[in-house]
């Protein structure tokens, strides 16, 4: 992970298409994911973007922070092959 200084919309959708796995806790950035192709994690009890999770998209994972790293872990996992 590395922390960056804000970003233009432009330069963050750029660096969010060439991500492997999105954390957020936004609405909007779960909607840009799905439509990135990139998994993404949010990081909340609910959503008001049910969709993003009904289409795969997202998972919810609410804020426990086992259960968030269990989750990255899980869909890293997916890259590493």
């Amino acid at each position: 992970m590395t922390v960056i200084p804000p970003q233009s919309y432009l330069e963050f959708q750029a660096l969010q298409s060439k991500a492997k796995l999105l954390l957020t806790d936004s609405g909007g950035i779960q909607e840009e994911a799905v439509v990135l192709q990139v998994p993404c994690i949010t990081i909340r009890e609910n959503t008001e973007r049910p969709v993003t999770v009904e289409s795969g998209g997202n998972r919810l994972v609410g804020t426990d922070p086992k259960a968030i790293l269990k989750a990255a872990h899980e869909i890293l996992q997916k890259f590493s092959c």
